[in-house]
Parts: C-alpha cells; structure tokens; sequence
C-alpha cells in the first residue's frame, strides 16, 4: 500500500485527511507540531516537529519511501492578523524552500494546501475560475500566493506531479 506524509497532520485538515487514508488502508507519516490522535493506530507513525525544523522534516523524506506528500503546515498559522511581519514571511519561504525542493527530488506525487484568499473576492455571482489572475488581498495570502510559486519553480525540472488546493 502506498505511503503518503501529511505535514500539519494534527490540524482540523489534517486530522479528517489522516482519518480517511487510513480507513482506505494507507500507510500515514504525519508530522505536526502538535501531537496526534492517531497515535498507536495501525499503518500510522508520527513525528513530532514544527514544520521549520529542517532536519527532522527532511530526515522523514530521505529516510522514508513517500509515494505522496500533503502538505498542510503553515509556518504562520491563518488564525493570525492580516498583519505578517517579515520575519515570518522569511520564515515561511525558508521553509517552502528546503520543504518544496526535498520533495521533488524524491516525491511522486505532491499536494499542497493553499487558500482562496490570494483570489480578490469576486465582484459578481460569477465563479472564481483557475484562470483568474491571483490579487492576494492581505499579508497571509500574499505569502501563500508565493509559496505556490516557489512550489511550481521547485518541481518544474523534476518528475512529480503537483497539485494546488
């Protein structure tokens, strides 16, 4: 069966997406800064770490065979102010650096988990559709918006594919 990692594994996502695999019979790594309720389930091992901790996040990806990569962790969580302060924005794409490139050198699939607000709120009833620019509309959207693009520039030579939702 394949394995999948889930960083935020322990977040409200993370949690229902972990429930899910495992009932379909994955094999689930999940690292969270936060503990998890699975914790002693079958088909699941956990790691305790924040997402900007270089070392035991890449030690997981080399030391692991990783059929898929779902990656929920935030380096700023989105409960924050729009306020980000430059800090954590470095923050933020160190770690989409180490975190993105990791990843494609060695992940199949990858999926990351973005936020509807880099899309400026619709003027009308019409739907925001992929094609739409991106407007990032505050300081986290902003540094979401680009992440994705650091995500699509670490993959672009390599052969996983990827997923933005």
């Amino acid at each position: 069966m394949k394995t999948i990692l889930i960083t935020g594994a322990s977040g409200m996502i993370g949690t229902a997406m972990t429930e899910v695999l495992l009932a379909k019979g994955y094999n689930v790594i999940g690292t969270d800064k936060d503990p998890s309720v699975f914790i002693g389930k079958p088909n699941f091992s956990f790691v305790q770490a924040n997402i900007e901790d270089k070392g035991k996040i890449t030690s997981i990806i080399e030391g692991s065979k990783i059929d898929a990569l779902v990656h929920l962790a935030c380096s700023v969580d989105n409960d924050f102010p729009s306020v980000i302060s430059s800090t954590q924005e470095k923050i933020s794409a160190n770690v989409d650096k180490y975190l993105f490139k990791a990843a494609a050198d060695s992940i199949p699939d990858i999926i990351i988990l973005s936020t509807h607000q880099i899309y400026a709120q619709a003027k009308t009833r019409e739907p925001i559709r992929e094609t739409a620019p991106e407007k990032p509309i505050n300081d986290y959207a902003k540094m979401k918006y680009e992440s994705e693009k650091a995500f699509f520039k670490a993959i672009q030579k390599s052969d996983s594919k990827a997923v933005v939702m």
